[in-house]
């Protein structure tokens, strides 16, 4: 997790990190970071930021434009400096900018994209964010990451997952909650009912895309996908992009912000 005042270690990363700063591993000179290839996005893209594994974050989490009390849950829990792919990710995604973040699983890429958005519908009750997740475990981890760092700045959720009792979940949409996350199948089950409506929702993370396109989600998610506003603010999580990942792609983002970390 973030970097913690009792063992002072980053979130999700056992070494200390820097900003596009790294040793290499032949003759102690510099790595190149690796950069994506921007013409791979069918839509006008900014320019990519590459970071490596190896940097060490000279930022805190107090030097984000953060309400008081998101940042005080920050703080509390002894989080103080951000991951690579949290500190290339956050200011782009304040600022309202759709997102591409390429990264693996334990970079801290829950709590790049949970941080800014709780930010945003605590100050626009208005806002609902919409997160898209593989596996019902990695839907309650984001649950869990939402509950720690939106304490007490009545802020609502709702888990939306096959193999548990629909009619629970069905109740809890029905208080129309701030942020939904849930996995593909259950998703479109609960929009196809009308019981969720997408068309409420201007906030949108795909996570670990190549994950679900492996297991089969590829059309679910361009099905949920269709259903959304097409003025919103996307954000695309995955360790790998091939050409599937890239047609959900050419209809999810508008002039994004691509990030690799790797």
């Amino acid at each position: 997790m973030y970097s913690s005042s009792r063992n002072n270690r980053s979130y999700g990363q056992n070494k200390p990190r820097g900003r596009f700063q790294g040793r290499g591993s032949f003759g102690g000179g510099r790595r190149q970071p690796k950069k994506l290839d921007a013409n791979l996005f069918i839509k006008k893209a900014t320019p990519i930021v590459a970071v490596t594994d190896e940097a060490v974050s000279s930022v805190s989490f107090t030097d984000y434009a953060l309400v008081e009390k998101l940042q005080r849950n920050i703080v509390d829990h002894g989080y103080v400096h951000p991951t690579p792919i949290q500190e290339q990710t956050i200011q782009y995604s304040l600022e309202g900018k759709d997102v591409i973040g390429i990264a693996n699983t334990g970079t801290g890429k829950t709590a790049a994209f949970l941080i800014p958005l709780i930010n945003k519908v605590f100050l626009d009750r208005n806002e609902r964010i919409f997160i898209i997740t593989p596996t019902r475990e990695l839907a309650m981890q984001i649950v869990d990451e939402f509950t720690l760092l939106a304490r007490g700045m009545d802020l609502e959720s709702a888990l939306c997952i096959g193999g548990a009792n629909m009619y629970r979940q069905e109740k809890r949409l029905q208080r129309n909650p701030q942020i939904v996350i849930g996995t593909p199948g259950r998703l479109k089950d609960l929009a196809h009912r009308r019981i969720l409506n997408l068309g409420l929702f201007r906030n949108i993370v795909l996570d670990e895309v190549d994950r679900m396109v492996d297991i089969g989600f590829l059309k679910d998610i361009q099905e949920l996908v269709a259903l959304l506003p097409k003025k919103r603010q996307s954000l695309f999580f995955s360790a790998t992009i091939g050409d599937k990942e890239r047609s959900i792609l050419r209809e999810f983002v508008v002039d994004p912000v691509s990030i690799s970390v790797k």
